[in-house]
């Protein structure tokens, strides 16, 4: 398998997904909290390091990242497990990969996994007695059910996790786990880096809209941090709290009482891109226009991007990648040597940086890499 070098870039898809799950059990309250770092905005601003970061993601893909054929298809019968959390977001990413599967010869099984710890913690109980010959977690954190990894593992059935930024606390290795801590931090940095290219610089007073419930956003921050700290160290930066229970909810008006509270503010970035769904109309109302960057646009995100009412938004081919992971998948069950740089490298074939300038026209299908992704996974896995 070959990939191109890049930055890592963590799946937004997942991260909603995560959503409803890792909020359980948490009381954040809806107060903003926050914090600032460097000083007052100005000068300094290296917006040719910042369009240096980004120009890989903001290219059309040429080259397929994997092309080592499949050294042998799965055995008939064989079952793997997809941990289903209950989100939309979950369930296109299960269709996605069911796709794949059948092309596989894989049956892939759909378990509800719940969203309190004790539903995640029953589902797996079930699912370790079942004895599937793999199992895919996408955002559910392995801290709900670090027993039954373990089991998994002791009967040498391949986890293939997701999403989550505490690998090596379950035995998994973070660099093998595709979008975990380290891809969250670079996602971070990109995000910083396209902030500063797509205003020229002149945006030096930047607020960072951090949703504390999801683990990837805390890392995210930390990338983001990192990166101002480097291209724009008289920049200042403020980290605000919004709770996960506003999201696609009070967001927006959170967001726009802060900016009245902070008027100095140039500019944002939102942890997560739902963040913005709805954002220009209470922007509008509020006769405020400052703009932001996102992970993770939805096509509702794209319009508004599309429309000028949202700077940009770092997106994925979400369906190319669910056919990846199954790819990943039916590699370890052959016990096929994986190269797992295609997880740990942001890789152009697979996500861009969207802005106005070359936001996809079709909103519903997102950013597409490859028209013909399904074609190359098959002739990879088949031979035809």
């Amino acid at each position: 398998m070959k990939t191109r070098n890049s930055w890592q870039l963590a799946i937004a898809a997942t991260a909603a997904a995560s959503i409803l799950l890792t909020a359980c059990g948490s009381d954040s309250s809806d107060d903003a909290s926050s914090s600032s770092g460097g000083g007052s905005g100005g000068a300094g601003v290296d917006v040719a390091a910042a369009q240096e970061t980004i120009e890989p993601l903001t290219q059309p893909a040429e080259e397929f990242p994997i092309t080592e054929p499949l050294e042998k298809l799965p055995e008939p019968g064989t079952v793997v497990v997809y941990l289903d959390n209950g989100t939309p977001v979950s369930g296109r990413a299960f269709q996605d990969m069911s796709a794949a599967a059948e092309v596989l010869g894989i049956e892939l099984r759909k378990v509800q996994a719940g969203q309190s710890p004790q539903e995640v913690n029953a589902a797996m109980n079930s699912v370790v007695e079942s004895k599937p010959d793999a199992v895919i977690d996408v955002a559910i954190d392995p801290a709900l059910f670090s027993t039954q990894v373990k089991a998994l593992q002791d009967q040498g059935i391949p986890f293939v996790a997701q999403s989550i930024v505490n690998a090596e606390e379950f035995g998994l290795d973070d660099e093998q786990t595709a979008f975990g801590q380290a891809g969250s931090v670079a996602n971070g940095k990109i995000l910083a880096s396209a902030l500063l290219a797509e205003t020229n610089g002149e945006a030096t007073n930047i607020v960072y809209y951090n949703v504390p419930e999801l683990p990837f956003a805390a890392m995210e921050q930390q990338g983001v941090e990192d990166q101002i700290a480097e291209q724009c160290p008289d920049c200042e930066l403020r980290v605000v709290d919004i709770s996960i229970t506003e999201v696609g909810s009070t967001a927006p008006r959170t967001i726009v009482s802060d900016l009245q509270a902070n008027p100095d503010t140039q500019a944002f970035i939102a942890a997560v891109d739902e963040l913005q769904i709805g954002l220009p109309q209470a922007m509008e109302v509020a006769g405020l226009q400052v703009q932001g960057m996102g992970l993770g646009g939805t096509p509702i995100n794209l319009q508004q991007i599309a429309e000028g009412q949202e700077l940009g938004a770092l997106v994925a081919d979400y369906a190319m990648l669910a056919w990846a992971t199954m790819d990943r998948v039916a590699r370890e069950l052959a016990g096929q040597e994986y190269d797992h740089s295609f997880w740990t490298e942001a890789n152009p074939a697979t996500a861009q940086v969207i802005t106005k300038d070359n936001v996809p026209s079709d909103f519903e299908a997102g950013y597409v890499a490859f028209d013909d992704y399904q074609e190359r996974f098959t002739a990879l896995w088949t031979g035809q």
